[in-house]
């Protein structure tokens, strides 16, 4: 759906796990939290702490990112 997405995502954020990557697909398509709870069988909680937890390895990657009030959508959106 979002050809080079994935890819353009690792090269902007090298240090992300293949759990993460997944995580932004899913994000990208307008997955809720609820639902990739259950795509993913983890609970709705898991689920915000990993985007919780990417949210901070994008920041130690590009320390410039979220300081103007950028969501974590619109970052991978932008990918």
């Amino acid at each position: 759906i979002y050809k080079g997405a994935s890819k353009r995502l690792v090269l902007r954020f090298s240090q992300l796990t293949p759990a993460d990557s997944q995580l932004c697909m899913l994000n990208r398509l307008h997955f809720s939290n609820a639902q990739i709870a259950t795509l993913i069988a983890v609970s709705p909680a898991s689920v915000s702490r990993q985007k919780f937890r990417l949210k901070k390895r994008m920041i130690q990657a590009d320390g410039r990112l979220f300081a103007d009030g950028e969501t974590l959508e619109g970052v991978i959106g932008s990918c």
